[in-house]
């Protein structure tokens, strides 16, 4: 028993920083599980005022009040009423879903986790109002980005959590 204490103290500084990741990577996948069902809250009440109102604007302004509600936001002045007259890209093209590429992704450096003018994406094809929202967690635990989306840098310091819902536009005399 004499001799034990170095080798308690070994165990303890070599099994230390395991149990720290797996904690800090259980409050980040806790956060980002809690971002992921706030984007889509935002993705469809965007979608439901563009197909309502038509108004890309509004339906920005609506995504950013569910985000808000919730997670941090940027604080951006600026406004777009954006609205590609197209149909949206396909759930599988990395359009608004996780795709796994050959090349690693590259560094995304984004001024906050959240500004309504460039992560909302607006597409009205004159049947469908399509609204596809990210939201960009921050990331505190090394490796994780790696874990959750292939090809990612496991140094990255966002983790995109997209989230898509569709709404039929209604018509109005």
């Amino acid at each position: 028993m004499r001799g034990s204490k170095g080798m308690t103290t070994l165990e303890v500084l070599l099994i230390t920083p395991f149990v720290l990741w797996f904690t800090l990577a259980g409050v980040m996948l806790v956060h980002l599980f809690v971002a992921q069902t706030v984007a889509a809250s935002a993705a469809r009440e965007a979608a439901r005022a563009l197909a309502v109102y038509h108004d890309g604007a509004l339906a920005r302004n609506k995504a950013r009040e569910v985000i808000a509600g919730t997670l941090p936001v940027t604080n951006s002045n600026g406004q777009s009423s954006q609205v590609i007259n197209s149909p949206p890209p396909p759930p599988g093209s990395g359009g608004g879903q996780l795709a796994i590429s050959g090349s690693p992704a590259p560094v995304k450096n984004y001024p906050g986790p959240f500004d309504p003018v460039t992560d909302v994406m607006l597409y009205d094809d004159g049947i469908h109002a399509t609204a596809i929202v990210t939201y960009h967690a921050e990331n505190l635990c090394p490796g994780l980005p790696a874990l959750i989306q292939p090809g990612a840098s496991p140094w990255s310091k966002w983790i995109d959590i997209p989230a898509r819902a569709v709404f039929k536009r209604e018509f109005t005399n």
